[in-house]
């Protein structure tokens, strides 16, 4: 049984719009890069083509509701650009719900009960049901906002609809509660609220004084600290009763899928409980993975009015990339196999800093932040030392943790087995096992000498050299790692038990554990800051928390056993967050910031990437591997096969290169925003610019010194840094014309933009430039050769992922 086959809700909203899946509205993406004008979404068009009377007729009520929220969150959060396209479709779909609802309640059950389709399952609902809503949307695809904009929905609809008895059975909704599963999150939560011009403060600080709180505020708390039990003095007790807040409530439920499983079931009847005669709306990334009984999924059939689960986000280049590293070990020890996997993966990593830090300020152009190599894997829920309901590690994950920290110290210990482990990975073809699925992703790391290789790594990742050293940190759960040799702290363990942990640090590895009491700040909420020096964060606690970074781009897996689908996904999909260029929340696709645009999964060991692979396929995502099996001719060796060859003094990236523009390269760059409109039942894209070349007034702008430097970063960058040019030959570039720029008069308005633009062009013709010159000293200097055995060594029997 699966759980699309039962989203009845879902599909009857779809049908509205003519259509039974998402992916088959996914043409109005090309509306995202438009700008919004007047009363009406970028999306209105798009949709009135497309809608049923019915829903034609109320559409530009509808949208103009969205409208307004799209620009009050554009007012209040500089990052938001706008309602992606799947968000717009949650949010309509949101709207006719709640206008059906407190319109005319009973004939819009008929209607649901009507409905069917070939391959869905029938299902029967009543007024209760549509009090009960729920949103399977992908990790990274806005649940938050989505959130935000559903409490303006119906604080609307409660005041606007003419049956708002159907929204609950009482006066009014007693409170307006958001439940969360742990302490950190719900603070998240609180700040996100506020952020949006929410009202919010934490329900166990005004349980005490509840008429302190003003109408429309969202009391945030995190489920452990709501009782099903009243204490002898509840002033004195943490938490809070939850039964005296009444059953007459507004609930919204993040990490809606909590509850549905045996572990924390009694969290699914505390809200439901809360919102018997109010409304509740839950928010989930996981829900597949979780209902897998039959009377699980009709109801959430019944619920789930909104379905943009990974797959769709992923097809729609929402995210970043990602590349899994499998590995087939053979008989190679565990030890042996875990030092090798950890080692490619802190290879992986430094290549990916390395592209970062060259990149400079144009990081900033997509959005990118420093990458992150993150340790993740199980936690346990359970109760210790009396906290109900906390996050712990389960033994083998601290053992994995453990091995972490012996690999980290023995790669600081161990220069000579640290550097022949890193030439391994970088050349030999049997690394791991009798296979190397690393080297294809270090080709640029060869031409370094092993030792000098060594050092970088240290310096750049670890921040320095000298021997490992641990420190139990202020901040609860957290253990610093520096090396001697350098000021700042390169990662974070943050783990439940840190004493424990300690202690078995401290005789299993014989590693001592100081302490840093003065330290003042949390190492881990310094992760998210500017300039951050935390490079590596081992533990898993802060994701399952919904831990929200832009910065994770290795993640390597400790214990993941059978049966973690929710977890899998959960990972997998923080890993995947992606802000974007324009933040977009999309791969720009540049082969400049590639890396950086991709995830790599790695595991400790081959089981544990195996059962990530197995649930990330069950997800339906395209994850083709290629296996080719190549036979070599033999007998075709014997004869002189021509085979062109480059001699080998070639090098071409050693030879000065002067830069002299000419008029053969005419870049082509386009500013302009395009508008999409809707012509015959299709989007057509159009530019709305013209061409548009710079006048001298433009040049006389331009800090040509400041251009020069940036164009150098960008040269080295690009590896075209034995391109010398002058700023003279530069500005010869823009006053010939040689270059057709596309762009508003508004594009050009200020001297920033100005400057924007003259890099786009310049840098454009940096490359074109170079290539040109590349394939022309090729043509010059390529010699007659012949096939040779050597050449088909690196051929046949190979994998690639």
């Amino acid at each position: 049984m699966s759980l699309d086959a039962h989203l009845v809700l879902a599909r009857f909203f779809l049908s509205k719009l003519r259509v039974s899946n998402i992916n088959e509205l996914r043409s109005w993406q090309a509306l995202e890069d438009t700008q919004a004008t007047g009363a009406q979404t970028v999306f209105f068009n798009a949709a009135l083509g497309m809608a049923t009377p019915d829903l034609a007729q109320r559409l530009p009520l509808y949208d103009a509701n969205l409208r307004e929220y799209e620009s009050r969150l554009a007012r209040r959060r500089k990052e938001f650009a706008g309602f992606k396209y799947f968000q717009y479709i949650a949010l309509l779909a949101s709207e006719y719900h709640l206008d059906q609802l407190t319109g005319d309640p009973e004939k819009y059950v008929d209607e649901l009960n009507e409905f069917q389709a070939a391959d869905l399952h029938r299902a029967q609902f009543t007024l209760p049901d549509l009090r009960r809503l729920a949103f399977y949307l992908a990790t990274g695809a806005g649940k938050t906002l989505l959130l935000h904009v559903h409490y303006w929905q119906l604080l609307h609809y409660f005041k606007a609809g003419s049956k708002k008895e159907a929204l609950t059975t009482e006066a009014g909704f007693g409170n307006i509660l958001l439940l969360t599963p742990n302490a950190g999150l719900a603070e998240q939560h609180r700040q996100d609220l506020e952020r949006s011009g929410i009202p919010a403060r934490y329900l166990t600080e005004v349980k005490h004084n509840p008429s302190s709180v003003l109408p429309g505020t969202v009391l945030v708390v995190d489920m452990p600290k709501l009782r099903d039990k009243r204490a002898k003095d509840e002033t004195e007790t943490e938490g809070l009763y939850y039964p005296i807040l009444g059953q007459a409530n507004l609930v919204f439920a993040d990490e809606g899928h909590k509850g549905t499983a045996s572990l924390d079931k009694g969290w699914r009847q505390i809200r439901e409980w809360l919102s018997e005669k109010g409304m509740l709306l839950e928010y989930s990334a996981t829900f597949a993975q979780v209902l897998k009984s039959g009377e699980m999924l009709r109801e959430y059939g019944k619920r789930i009015l909104a379905d943009y689960q990974y797959r769709y986000f992923y097809q729609d280049q929402y995210g970043k990339d990602f590349q899994s590293i499998e590995a087939n070990p053979g008989d190679l020890n565990p030890t042996a196999e875990e030092e090798a996997a950890l080692m490619g993966g802190l290879l992986l990593y430094y290549v990916q800093l390395r592209h970062y830090l060259s990149l400079g300020n144009r990081a900033r152009e997509y959005n990118l932040e420093k990458p992150l190599w993150t340790f993740v894997g199980h936690t346990v829920i359970k109760s210790s030392k009396g906290k109900e309901g906390e996050l712990e590690e389960d033994a083998e994950t601290l053992a994995d943790v453990a091995k972490v920290v012996r690999f980290l110290k023995r790669l600081t210990d161990d220069p000579q087995w640290a550097q022949g482990l890193m030439a391994g990975a970088v050349t030999s073809g049997e690394f791991i096992g009798n296979s190397n699925p690393f080297a294809a992703h270090l080709t640029e790391l060869q031409t370094q000498a092993p030792r000098q290789l060594y050092y970088e790594v240290l310096e750049t990742v670890m921040l320095g050299r000298g021997a490992l050293e641990l420190h139990l940190m202020p901040a609860q759960g957290e253990i610093g790692l520096k090396t001697s040799g350098a000021r700042e702290y390169f990662g974070v363990i943050n783990i439940g038990d840190t004493a424990g942990f300690k202690k078995q640090l401290e005789q299993n590895l014989k590693l001592a554990v100081g302490e840093n009491p003065l330290y003042g700040y949390s190492l881990f909420q310094q992760i998210n800051q500017p300039n951050s020096p935390i490079q590596v964060l081992i533990g898993s606690r802060k994701f399952v928390e919904g831990w929200s970074s832009w910065r994770v781009s290795t993640m390597t897996l400790l214990n993941i056993g059978k049966n973690q689908g929710p977890l899998i996904i959960q990972l997998f999909g923080r890993g995947v967050r992606l802000l974007g260029q324009n933040h977009s929340l999309k791969r720009s696709g540049k082969h400049e910031v590639k890396r950086l645009e991709t995830l790599y999964v790695l595991g400790l060991n081959a089981n544990y990437i195996k059962r990530f692979l197995e649930t990330i396929q069950s997800e339906e995502i395209n994850l083709e591997r290629i296996h080719l099996e190549l036979q070599i001719n033999q007998s075709a060796l014997a004869k002189p096969l021509p085979l062109p060859r480059l001699p080998e003094n070639f090098g071409f990236e050693s030879r000065t290169l002067v830069f002299e523009p000419d008029n053969i390269t005419k870049p082509s760059v386009t500013l302009a925003a395009r508008i999409s409109v809707l012509e015959n039942q299709e989007l057509v894209s159009q530019t709305a610019g013209q061409r548009q070349p710079l006048e001298p007034k433009h040049l006389a702008m331009l800090d040509w010194v400041s251009l020069r430097q940036k164009l150098l970063i960008y040269a080295r960058a690009e590896r075209i840094g034995n391109l010398s040019f002058s700023t003279k030959k530069l500005q010869q570039v823009l006053q010939q014309g040689w270059y057709s720029l596309v762009a508003s008069e508004g594009d050009l308005a200020s001297p920033k933009a100005l400057e924007q633009a003259v890099l786009a062009i310049l840098r454009k013709y940096l490359s074109e430039y170079y290539r040109r010159e590349l394939n022309d000293a090729q043509a010059r200097e390529i010699l007659p050769g012949k096939l040779q055995q050597e050449d088909l060594e690196t051929i046949g029997g190979r994998t690639r992922g």
